[in-house]
């Protein structure tokens, strides 16, 4: 994350526009450049940069990962309505299209200075922004919410603390969570390591001081095994391997290394806890994690559905004909603590532990943009709420309330889908959950087992449900609750839709 590219030119958008489009809109996209120029002259950020910087970075983000034009184009225009008075959401519809025009209008803040929204205070505002976005149905102004704050994020040293940990805090009750719906785990995995080190200042200090003291035990052994790997996965090396693994080798992609992230470290060691009070540096020490995170992209034209041949068998092959005389060893397949992505945990002789990420480039396109990439059009945060047939045929346990009464319900699902079950107030009013008459406070990802006995424990006073409980839901009725909760914060959306009929009507 240190390397991060703050100048950027407009060569380097279209640049990174070429490699994934062989035809794309050249004129267009520097007509953006230009009109967002000359609108931000002579703006400085908090960092005391130009303005202009920071448009062209979220476009470029955009461009590297493959997304379409129209995005991109929107990316260099998203801060315009917002920050300039002269220049309307009609303006960019008749200079760049309607669909450039309603991502830049997805990710624009409301305008407190406009009535209704004069009477609303500061939080509600923002409350009524997050809920504009939620309700849009293009995907694309997720994308470009998610690549701005992430720019924002490396960019945070002008702002004060206090505006630091708003930010932060944000970031991670709304975005990442969005980040993860979508399925884009790049840039969710991006966004969090960001705001770590400003939520979590102490176990960023300590996860530091355990890899200082990793690195002077073990980081010359740990570069040796970097270097294996790169020696018989990097296209670019020398291959002093068997001639045989060319055959395998010509269909990779890539491989690349990095340092784990904080967050991630942090999250399974937590995970590794029995009691939830257990200092977090005792069980970094009493943990032996992999420092290091690996990614292999074999290219799609090898896979062979008929044949089942997958990404996963390609590496197998070079496993049994190289790593292993090289005393590497796969331990075991998981998946993160997430449950999004499967890895294997390899180890070397001397101890070190790694995780290595294989995918096929359809899968690693999938991680950068998400579930988008399936579909520009089909597949959106909006379609979360689609009720799932099949659900009528899952296997179904049963379980108790508190006072004996049975309830079927799906076999996997958590005590949250329970809460929801019995009532949608129960499920957003949800504090924790007894089990079985015991007094070990269960967390809404906890899942039930048939004949558990279940007792809801709500917070009468507070609202508890947040956009991240979607990844602990497992039933499609507890996800449409949710979703209706969240994304009609009643009032709030009434007088945005409201306001916005308003709006299109004078257009």
């Amino acid at each position: 994350m240190n390397n991060y590219q703050l100048y950027m030119t407009i060569g380097d958008v279209l640049a990174a526009v070429a490699k994934h489009h062989t035809i794309y809109p050249e004129a267009s996209i520097k007509k953006a450049y230009e009109f967002a120029k000359e609108k931000h002259k002579n703006v400085k950020r908090g960092t005391g940069e130009n303005f202009i910087l920071h448009p062209l970075r979220v476009a470029y983000k955009l461009a590297s990962a493959g997304c379409e034009c129209s995005w991109i184009i929107a990316a260099l225009l998203h801060d315009i309505v917002e920050d300039v008075d002269e220049v309307s959401l009609a303006d960019i519809e008749d200079m760049f299209g309607g669909e450039v025009a309603r991502i830049v209008d997805g990710v624009t803040k409301i305008d407190k200075r406009q009535p209704p929204y004069d009477k609303l205070t500061r939080n509600e505002v923002h409350k009524l922004t997050d809920v504009k976005l939620l309700s849009t149905k293009n995907d694309a102004s997720v994308m470009v919410k998610l690549a701005d704050r992430e720019d924002n994020l490396h960019t945070i040293e002008g702002l004060p603390e206090a505006k630091r940990i708003e930010k932060a805090k944000h970031t991670m009750e709304m975005l990442v969570p969005l980040a993860g719906i979508i399925g884009a785990e790049k840039i969710e995995s991006e966004l969090e390591e960001l705001c770590f080190p400003i939520i979590h200042p102490e176990e960023t200090k300590i996860i530091e001081k355990a890899f200082a003291e990793y690195k002077k035990g073990y980081l010359c052994s740990a570069n040796k095994t970097i270097e294996i790997f790169k020696e018989i996965f990097c296209p670019s090396t020398v291959l002093e391997t068997p001639a045989d693994l060319n055959n395998y080798r010509k269909y990779v992609v890539s491989f690349a290394v990095k340092k784990r992230t904080k967050a991630s470290l942090y999250r399974y060691v937590i995970s590794q806890a029995k009691n939830i009070n257990t200092d977090f540096e005792k069980l970094l020490e009493k943990n032996k994690v992999a420092w290091y995170d690996m990614t292999l992209v074999i290219k799609n034209n090898l896979l062979n559905e008929r044949e089942n041949v997958t990404a996963t068998d390609i590496f197998y092959k070079c496993y049994e004909d190289v790593l292993m005389s090289r005393g590497i060893y796969v331990l075991d397949t998981r998946m993160t603590t997430r449950n999004e992505s499967r890895y294997m945990l390899i180890r070397d002789m001397l101890g070190n532990n790694f995780r290595l990420f294989v995918k096929s480039e359809k899968e690693y396109a999938r991680y950068e943009v998400g579930n988008i990439i399936e579909s520009y059009n089909n597949v959106s945060f909006a379609n979360v709420n689609m009720s799932d047939p099949s659900d009528t045929y899952n296997k179904k346990i049963t379980v108790f309330s508190r006072n004996g009464a049975p309830f079927f319900i799906d076999a996997g699902a958590t005590v949250l889908d329970f809460a929801f079950m019995i009532h949608s107030d129960i499920g957003i009013h949800f504090k924790y959950a007894l089990l079985n008459d015991t007094l070990t406070q269960m967390q809404p990802y906890e899942k039930l087992c048939h004949g558990d006995k279940v007792n809801i424990v709500t917070d009468d006073e507070n609202e508890t449900a947040d956009i991240n409980w979607f990844r602990y839901l497992k039933t499609s009725e507890a996800v449409q609750k949710l979703l209706r909760y969240i994304s009609q914060s009643a009032v709030l959306l009434k007088m945005y839709n409201k306001a916005k009929e308003k709006e299109e009507k004078k257009r």
